[in-house]
């Protein structure tokens, strides 16, 4: 994607979930993160980072730092702790709405909208300390690399900038702690809607109601992995009038206790409407993350006919938005931290890019 369909996709997710976009855990999505302890994440991964630069002797100054991709101010609130003066930049307006909104620091912190390939906005050697965190991986390496040069450009005379980029697809496949899979005879469950699903409007968010009985003769589980691999959920999918499929997955609901076999619970889905006015199917169905939904084992889904009216609100369709990974491999990295006038003080593998092998780096200006 250029700079510009970043910026739709990531204006879209600021709208629908931004802070599940931000810190994509299954078992947040659909607006289920709580802000506090959201934002609680950034403070923690703040203050391990800056304490670990001052025990292994990596001098910063303390008075203004720069939140690249800052989405809705995660990092930029817990810098505030540590520096003077904050900045952060993003592609997205609805991330910098969100992050003014969520701002507790007043001037001392600031954010801007950069939708530009560069950071001209900031001028040069303007900031002792620059952060990125889960940001340039979702950039097309052509501009990963222009905003490392423009990193080091707008930092101060023996400024360090941190940042974490993948380098390439792991391989093998990234590992993962086993999870029991379901056998298939546990994978049956009766579905039904609560209340009718009537008129909605395109683009807009509702809820729906749904009774979920295990008719199986096992228990399902309601935890899975820490990233939510494994967890038994509630989902759906958008099809269009002609049956194609418009969107394969959308929402999630958490089991809120393991449902023993006979058993039942009501949950409620917040969903998607899709984008344009018509007549659409809504398709409803538990889902193993990460490994099966229930109808492909051969479980019966619930089909509901939606009406999607025109949407009351001025801003044209943006259909369901998309998040890109790349990377850069790190050889490459080195190279354009030397070309911009940089120096790579240490590079860490990281855990933050799922399947990718992925590196910290911490840059001096030379």
């Amino acid at each position: 994607m250029n700079l510009q369909e970043v910026q739709n996709n990531w204006d879209e997710f600021g709208r629908r979930d931004p802070f599940w976009a931000i810190l994509t855990h299954a078992q947040f999505k659909n607006n289920r993160w709580d802000p506090a302890a959201f934002f609680e994440t950034g403070r923690r991964e703040v203050e391990i980072l800056l304490r670990h630069l001052q025990e292994i002797g990596v001098p910063f100054s303390c008075r203004r730092a720069l939140d690249f991709g800052c989405g809705a101010g995660r990092l930029s609130q817990a810098l505030c702790a540590w520096f003077h003066c904050v900045a952060g930049v993003d592609i997205a307006p609805s991330m910098i709405a969100l992050a003014n909104q969520y701002n507790t620091f007043g001037t001392r912190c600031r954010y801007l909208l950069n939708p530009a390939q560069d950071l001209r906005v900031l001028g040069a050697q303007r900031f002792d300390f620059v952060l990125s965190l889960i940001v340039l991986q979702h950039l097309r390496p052509e501009y990963s690399k222009h905003f490392i040069r423009e990193f080091i450009r707008v930092l101060a005379p023996a400024g360090i900038a941190v940042f974490q980029i993948p380098s390439r697809p792991s391989r093998p496949p990234a590992a993962r702690p086993p999870v029991a899979e379901l056998p298939w005879a546990a994978c049956r469950a009766d579905l039904s809607l609560l209340r009718p699903v009537g008129l909605v409007h395109a683009g807009e968010a509702f809820e729906v109601s749904v009774r979920v009985r295990n008719r199986s003769g096992l228990a399902w589980p309601c935890s899975g992995r820490s990233d939510g691999h494994g967890l038994v959920q509630l989902g759906n999918h958008w099809r269009n009038e002609d049956g194609t499929l418009l969107a394969a997955d959308d929402a999630r609901a958490l089991l809120p206790f393991d449902l023993a076999a006979g058993a039942h619970v009501d949950l409620t889905l917040s969903v998607n409407a899709p984008d344009s006015q018509g007549t659409y199917f809504l398709e409803l169905d538990m889902v193993e993350e990460g490994i099966a939904w229930f109808a492909d084992r051969g479980s019966q889904l619930l089909c509901q006919k939606v009406q999607v009216a025109a949407s009351d609100r001025e801003r044209a369709p943006r259909g369901f938005p998309v998040m890109e990974m790349h990377g850069v491999p790190k050889e490459e990295i080195y190279r354009v931290v030397a070309q911009s006038g940089g120096r790579v003080l240490n590079a860490t593998q990281d855990q933050s890019a799922g399947g990718w092998e992925s590196f910290l780096y911490t840059v001096a200006k030379a």
